[in-house]
């Protein structure tokens, strides 16, 4: 049998926000986390894995005029510095945010302004797009679109962040620059250590067993040479009940959905429907920061992962639907009820951290043969390929080979974003419509699910180019 030792990082990085009164202007700079960082380095050559959040609301032209929207953002940014700061990575191993702090109020709005657009056409919009149409009322039909880094923070954060951009209606010249924020620590470092010794030992161990559960076998057929494309198609339905939330019952959704294509033939998988169904998901690491970042800006990366197993097998779907929804809702709460959550969620970081300065070497690599810049990602493996670790001397050979861990696709599942959105509060803002979702990876897809205004919305973001289409079409359908 081999034994393969666990990564384990080395005492936990403070990542503390620096502030350098040395140069022109202060100036606040961290390193980049764990998890940061293996979301930055392969967005490097064109952005994969930005995220971005579409919301449509009515409202009166007076509270949309362009020095409102720059004031506002301006507001924004001088609460949540990380979303003002650059990246300064030298190399891929090694990289910091940097902070420059607005002298006066007339250069924090003239940048505010600088990096916002008001466009009712331009493809290229970096914060806000303003669609104008009038409705029934006379109110125009607004379209927020926010492009943000993946790295610096998760989609329901996003929503968090919006919310207080909707209500803040501060006049610029009461924009107060006294208090200097900095940038928030990582998450690694607002967390707990992981501890010395046998405690250490045993999360380590917790996290080799957890690896070899990791057992899928499902996954849709890919397309290889062609350009990426990411697409997104919306729909809404379904409604909670059976005792499962409307989260858990995505994964059985999808479960079932696939499992129809296996039995009509539609799909092939190598051992059929033996193999379980293996899907990917997030959890909010919010719950577990310590009592400093109460204090700090809520605008950061927070995000642990787990996965869901179902059984692949093809049934009736009034018999099998709510039992393999409430499969998913045990397997979750199992996740975020762990005394391991700490240690999987910083092993897990340091070792995505790893493989991306690993992966990010060789695009480099590559990049200087060919001398024309950094090259996009390469296609997302079917398995993980996990950093090289020492091994150790196997004592007995295996019997039997190691079962595939394949994914069939990812699940962002936000909850109820109207416990968020207080539409009460916005007064004449009238919201009606939210999207959201990322640039995907050449073959990767990821599905978002959340509640907005009492309705139940998916978005499902794919490389269209990457996968069989009738087959993802196919898929869709059976939803």
């Amino acid at each position: 049998m081999t034994f393969t030792r666990p990564l384990s990082p080395s005492s936990s990085p403070i990542h503390a926000s620096v502030l350098d009164c040395q140069s022109d202007r202060p100036r606040f700079s961290r390193d980049l986390g764990c998890n940061e960082l293996s979301y930055f380095l392969p967005s490097r050559a064109d952005g994969v894995n930005d995220m971005y959040l579409h919301l449509g609301f009515q409202a009166p032209p007076e509270l949309i005029s362009p020095q409102r929207v720059h004031a506002i953002w301006a507001v924004q940014r001088l609460r949540h510095p990380l979303l003002a700061s650059r990246v300064n990575a030298p190399d891929a191993s090694c990289a910091r945010f940097e902070y420059d702090i607005p002298a006066t109020v007339d250069e924090a709005l003239r940048l505010a302004a600088e990096e916002s657009s008001l466009t009712s056409s331009s493809k290229t919009v970096r914060l806000v797009t303003t669609k104008r149409g009038y409705s029934k009322n006379n109110f125009p039909t607004i379209k927020f679109i926010d492009l943000l880094s993946n790295y610096l923070n998760g989609p329901r954060l996003l929503s968090a962040w919006r919310t207080s951009f909707l209500i803040i209606s501060r006049d610029p010249e009461r924009l107060e620059l006294d208090k200097q924020n900095g940038l928030p620590r990582s998450m690694e470092a607002a967390l707990p250590a992981l501890p010395n010794g046998l405690r250490r030992a045993i999360g380590m161990v917790d996290d080799q067993l957890l690896s070899t559960k990791q057992i899928g076998g499902q996954s849709f057929p890919k397309v290889k040479g062609a350009t990426r494309k990411t697409v997104f198609r919306r729909s809404r339905s379904i409604k909670s009940a059976n005792g499962v939330s409307v989260s858990s019952a995505v994964f059985a959704l999808c479960n079932i959905a696939w499992a129809k294509l296996l039995a009509r033939g539609v799909v092939t998988a190598e051992m059929g429907a033996k193999l379980p169904t293996l899907m990917y998901s997030a959890l909010n690491t919010r719950p577990w920061l310590d009592q400093i970042s109460a204090n700090e800006s809520f605008f950061r990366l927070n995000i642990g992962y787990f996965n869901i197993f179902i059984p692949s097998e093809s049934a009736s779907i009034h018999r099998t639907f709510w039992h393999r929804a409430r499969l998913a809702k045990a397997q979750s709460a199992a996740a975020v009820k762990s005394q391991f959550i700490i240690s999987r969620t910083q092993l897990t970081a340091s070792k995505r951290k790893e493989q991306a300065i690993k992966w990010a070497k060789i695009d480099d690599e590559e990049a200087a043969r060919t001398r024309t810049g950094l090259l996009t990602p390469a296609t997302t493996p079917i398995k993980e390929q996990p950093p090289a670790l020492p091994n150790v001397e196997p004592r007995a050979s295996r019997s039997n080979p190691t079962p595939p861990s394949t994914a069939l696709m990812g699940l962002s599942l936000l909850g109820n974003l109207d416990g968020m959105y207080t539409h009460a509060a916005y007064g004449p803002i009238k919201l009606d419509t939210l999207t959201t979702g990322s640039r995907q990876r050449a073959g990767a897809m990821l599905l978002f699910s959340y509640t907005f205004v009492g309705k139940l919305w998916l978005c499902f973001g794919y490389d269209e180019n990457g996968f069989d289409r009738a087959v993802v079409e196919e898929f869709g359908r059976r939803w």
